[in-house]
């Protein structure tokens, strides 16, 4: 901080007069409570799952994934990986007109 002054005895003098921040109450205890954390009483189930998990069993996880793969699953969608095929060709055949575009000018020099 510059303030003209050469003297850092008058530049301490002018940092004290600085008044504190004064917070609001709803500031205040929004500043209380930041860091307190929630605790959720868990399930009867997620209790359950949580004690099989720990004993290395996932019956119960793997179960619910087979039924969300079921639902989110969409008939006739096809496999994604063709499509990937298909640009694999693509590429392929661009390759093949840029080489005969460079035939082409070789012949012509």
């Amino acid at each position: 901080m510059f303030s003209g002054s050469a003297d850092p005895a008058e530049e301490k003098k002018g940092e004290d007069k600085a008044e504190p921040i004064v917070l609001s109450k709803e500031a205040q205890e929004k500043v209380e409570k930041a860091y307190v954390v929630e605790t959720v009483e868990l399930t009867e189930e997620e209790v359950a799952v949580m004690k099989a998990v720990s004993k290395g069993d996932y019956s119960a996880l793997e179960q619910d994934w087979d039924t969300f793969q079921v639902k989110a699953s969409v008939p006739g969608d096809g496999d994604d990986d063709d499509d990937d095929d298909d640009e694999d060709d693509d590429d392929e055949d661009e390759d093949e007109e840029e080489k005969e575009e460079d035939e082409e000018v070789e012949d012509e020099e």
